[in-house]
Formats: structure tokens, sequence, C-alpha cells
């Protein structure tokens, strides 16, 4: 079976917003190319100290996690390529950093974690993968707009510091629910519960973390 990227933004970390969504819309880009013109404007505005420091700035307070203004940014960029417009862009990068910080939180309290040899090689395996004729062609463009290869490669490592950790708690939840579902397993009547079942459950948790605005700081007018 082929392997394919996912191209996640965890959606994380990034600064962009009306210019970002102006690209996409004046240029009527594809979602690979759109991402790549947003990413190009994120990492330029990235070099300002100014939103250096306003990136780190916390949006929203949880139990046991934060997310900050970076990381629903990076997550915005990811939903303006795909032609969403700002205010849906930044209500779906909240959800998505509402769900994955809370997964995240949960997995380190479980006591999940990724070693930096684990996070060396789940990158070399995308470095193998990207290289594919299935994955270059949207691989490519997309470090095009780092400044160079390797500060792709630092970026993604990054990012794999969480991502890991999540993907080993999501992988051991599916396999509990997988191991309690009395059907066939791999069908779409099993794949629809896992998905309803897994909905449920990051709902829960983001409701246990509790997430409240920070101060000072507005996302969604």
């Amino acid at each position: 079976m082929k392997k394919h990227i996912i191209i996640v933004t965890v959606c994380i970390v990034g600064t962009l917003g009306i210019v970002g969504a102006g690209v996409f819309a004046n240029a009527r880009l594809d979602p690979t190319s759109a991402y790549v013109a947003l990413k190009k404007e994120e990492l330029k505005e990235n070099e300002n100290p100014a939103v250096k420091i306003k990136n780190n700035k916390v949006a929203y307070v949880g139990s046991n996690i934060d997310i900050n203004l970076g990381d629903l940014r990076e997550s915005e960029t990811f939903y303006l390529a795909k032609g969403e417009d700002e205010i849906k862009a930044k209500e779906d990068a909240l959800l998505f950093q509402k769900e994955y910080s809370a997964l995240f939180a949960k997995a380190k309290e479980k006591g999940y974690s990724a070693t930096n040899q684990e996070i060396d090689d789940a990158v070399e395996e995308i470095k193998e993968l990207s290289k594919t004729p299935e994955n270059k062609d949207v691989v490519g463009p997309i470090i095009s707009a780092y400044p160079n290869e390797e500060a792709y490669w630092k970026y993604l490592k990054h990012v794999y510091k969480k991502q890991l950790v999540v993907q080993k708690y999501v992988a051991d939840l599916e396999k509990s629910f997988a191991d309690g579902y009395s059907g066939e397993k791999g069908t779409e009547e099993y794949n629809k519960a896992w998905r309803q079942w897994f909905d449920s459950f990051k709902k829960q948790a983001i409701q246990e973390e509790g997430f409240k605005a920070a101060k000072g700081v507005t996302w969604i007018k």
C-alpha cells in the first residue's frame, strides 16, 4: 500500500491574516499553491521581532495547557489556503487547536512522550516519502516557502515534538475502541463509528480543559 504524506498545519506556528486571505482570494490558487504563498508571507512577517513576541502570547488558557496566538495563526493559514473566508478560518483554527491541545494534555497526563530519536526517525521517514512521485510535487513547493530545505526539516522536528505524542495516544485510543467493537473492523460502518466516538471524546476533552480567552488577546471578535 502506498504511503502518502499528510500535511498537517498542525496546522502549528505562524502569523497571517487579511493579507494572506487576499493572496488566496485574488490569485485563485489551488490549495497547495495558496498555502505556499501564505506561508511565505507568514515567514516574512515572522522576521519582525514584534511579531515573534506577539505569536508567543497566550490566546486561550486551559486547565492543563494553553494555546498561543502563533499556533492559531498557523492553523488559520491552513484553512485560508483551503478557501475559507477569514471568519470561518479563525473559527476552524480555534476548534482544531482546542482539540489538538486537549489531546496533547491528555496524552502527557497518561505518560505518553516522544524521544529525540523517535522524532528524528519520524522526520527521516517523511524525508524519504517526500521523494516518491505521489508526494514530491506537493512537498517540494511547500519546502520552497522556507529559506532553505534545512529550515523546513527543522520546523517539522519542532512540530513532531508534540505531534508524535498525540499520534501515539490516538493510535492507542483507536486500538482500544477496535478491541471493544463488535462488528467487522475496517469497514465503512466501523470507520463511521470510530469517527463518531472520537469526535465525542475530543468534545469531552475540550470541556475538561475549559479553555478561556486570555485577557488582552482577541482572536474572534
